[in-house]
């Protein structure tokens, strides 16, 4: 049943793709085939599949054949290389993965790095602060190229030389169902936090000397990029869970890294840099209640993604792993 469903949604989106590259509307093709405008929209959003009997009307009108609308590029590379008595020996290239596998199996030690990088940024901030009111330049600057360095190398670089008809991809098999509402929740209440947290430090700012304003004006421009992330990581949930991935990122991850950053950066700089302040305190408890959030966000996913395997699908053998973890 899922191969079929699988079968119908790459024909459907091979049809809406070739609708696009001719530049053909939906009302367009559905005036000149005597269908129903509102059943290229159920085709569209899966709710309705197209029947064998649209599919050679869509191949007749686009003239291509049916094989085009039924198969994948892929697939269609693998069929041609059958026909043509293809030899596997020549044709091949080096393909790049990112593997991420020792931080996946222990986020700890990301997030303790990303502790004493913060408590060392600002601790200088400190020294900076005592004879400069451009401290707070210094300090995006430092922070920065330190995430640049934790993310740069984070990574540890895979390289294969793989058929080009040959398919690399990851695959997931969760232990138990994840809860994707769970998740949308929290982050939701980060938000929420992240609100909060944005009202005392405005209140902060109105009491503030003009000198050292704009300073607390940078750090509210950083509260509000962490917002917009926050937003976009709830759009991104449905689709950090998927059971297969053909890409080479995994970006969820990669976005749960970005607000760990973000989030241990403002904890640690509010616990130095606000202690004198009489808002100190709502503000510490709103950082800390958000850090402890983004830490439990990071490690679960960090063990939901650690279940990932890269495994090669070769063109006529099962699909196995493409290599053993140490």
């Amino acid at each position: 049943m899922d191969q079929i469903t699988r079968r119908q949604e790459i024909i459907q989106d091979n049809f809406f793709k070739h609708l696009k590259s001719k530049g053909i509307t939906m009302s367009a093709y559905a005036l000149a085939n005597d269908l129903d405008r509102t059943l290229l929209s159920k085709w569209k959003s899966g709710v309705s599949n197209m029947s064998p009997e649209h599919i050679y009307q869509a191949a007749s009108y686009f003239n291509i054949s049916v094989n085009e609308l039924y198969y994948t590029k892929n697939e269609l590379l693998r069929i041609g290389a059958v026909e043509a008595g293809f030899e596997p020996q020549i044709p091949q290239k080096i393909k790049l993965f990112l593997n991420y596998k020792p931080f996946l199996r222990k986020p700890v030690i990301l997030i303790f790095l990303f502790v004493v990088i913060s408590v060392i940024v600002s601790f200088v901030a400190q020294i900076i602060k005592l004879n400069s009111d451009y401290f707070m330049i210094v300090v995006f600057g430092m922070l920065t190229v330190s995430l640049y360095i934790l993310i740069r190398y984070l990574k540890r670089r895979e390289q294969f030389i793989i058929n080009y008809t040959d398919d690399i991809y990851y695959e997931a098999k969760p232990l138990k169902q994840v809860s994707v509402k769970l998740n949308i929740y929290s982050r939701i209440i980060m938000f929420i936090l992240m609100i909060l947290l944005l009202v005392f430090c405005i209140l902060l700012f109105t009491q503030l000397e003009a000198s050292i304003a704009y300073i607390m004006s940078l750090y509210i421009v950083v509260m509000l990029l962490q917002m917009m992330l926050l937003i976009v990581s709830v759009a991104h949930i449905p689709f950090r869970f998927k059971v297969v991935r053909y890409d080479n990122q995994l970006d969820g991850y990669d976005l749960s890294l970005l607000l760990l950053s973000f989030s241990s950066f403002q904890f640690v700089y509010i616990l130095f840099t606000l202690f004198a302040t009489t808002l100190n305190i709502p503000i510490l408890i709103l950082s800390c209640l958000l850090y402890s959030l983004n830490i439990i966000d990071f490690i679960n996913i960090s063990k939901y993604y650690n279940q990932y395997e890269i495994i090669f699908d070769a063109h006529g053998k099962p699909p196995q792993k493409l290599y053993q973890d140490k």
